[in-house]
């Protein structure tokens, strides 16, 4: 009966834990005292970027950290770089074709700090069905910590920003800036009205502190590579599920003199086969 309930509700506890953990909390403590923020400049060089992205058709998933830090949470870490905010150098990272421009790029503390990162997808089955893989990341992402999220559809060339789970559409830079920045001001004056970090509250009720920081070594630990994931703990009882795709197909450099017959194949069906928070 633990087995089962564990994988059931493998999101919720997995939410619970994350709320509890108290690194998480010492972590915002500290940046709260070390003043970290986005500066203006930066906001709005980040919404130009956006929508020069989208205006190209170019997708791109931003993820901006507020006082969380997202490492732990990346199925994969990508590349760090910690390179400045430039319009040319977001334009580069998600240009098609090249290295990174699946993944996304985590902005934090004034740079992009990495590029070609997995992000954890979120199970939430209301999301509409004009969102891919894209926006399900953002909202996966901003379900397990405070970051905003801004995602440029290929598709559509639509901007969408996520914050907490909750997507909103952007409809030109000056919205998307002033989101940005509410919210970042928001949590920097909310950090502002706590004071400052002191020792005393950090070391205070140490021991229920202590055990609940070796619980969640432990449970972790458990989980293997792919972080929080309560899930893991119990991989091979997980139940598949299998999704079936309709993929088209587009031929490219087809030699000269050569002629596609009139029922080449247009598309394909594709199934797979995996656990359901992989897929």
């Amino acid at each position: 009966m633990l087995i089962l309930f564990l994988i059931n509700f493998h999101g919720e506890i997995q939410k619970i834990f994350f709320q509890l953990n108290p690194v998480r909390r010492i972590s915002i403590l500290l940046r709260r005292a070390m003043r970290i923020r986005l500066p203006d400049e930066s906001v709005a060089t980040i919404a130009s970027a956006a929508f020069s992205l989208a205006e190209k058709h170019m997708g791109a998933i931003i993820v901006v950290e507020h006082r969380d830090l997202t490492d732990s949470l990346l199925r994969s870490p990508g590349e760090e770089i910690e390179a400045d905010i430039q319009p040319a150098l977001l334009e580069t990272i998600f240009f098609k074709g090249a290295p990174y421009h699946d993944g996304a790029a985590v902005v934090r503390e004034n740079k992009v700090s990495r590029v070609g990162c997995v992000l954890p997808l979120s199970d939430n089955r209301s999301l509409p069905p004009e969102f891919g893989t894209r926006h399900r990341a953002a909202v996966g992402i901003t379900e397990r910590c405070d970051a905003l999220a801004i995602v440029i559809s290929e598709e559509r060339g639509a901007i969408t920003c996520v914050e907490g789970g909750l997507i909103k559409a952007m409809e030109n830079e000056d919205e998307l800036a002033s989101w940005l920045t509410a919210r970042l001001r928001a949590a920097r004056e909310a950090g502002q009205t706590k004071g400052r970090i002191s020792l005393r509250h950090v070391f205070e009720n140490w021991q229920p502190k202590l055990a609940a920081l070796a619980a969640v070594i432990f449970l972790w630990s458990l989980g293997g590579q792919e972080n929080q994931n309560p899930q893991n703990f119990f991989p091979q009882l997980e139940s598949k599920v299998e999704e079936e795709f309709r993929v088209q197909v587009h031929y490219y450099n087809i030699p000269s003199g050569v002629t596609l017959p009139a029922d080449a194949a247009k598309e394909v069906k594709i199934r797979i086969r995996g656990r359901r928070d992989l897929l």
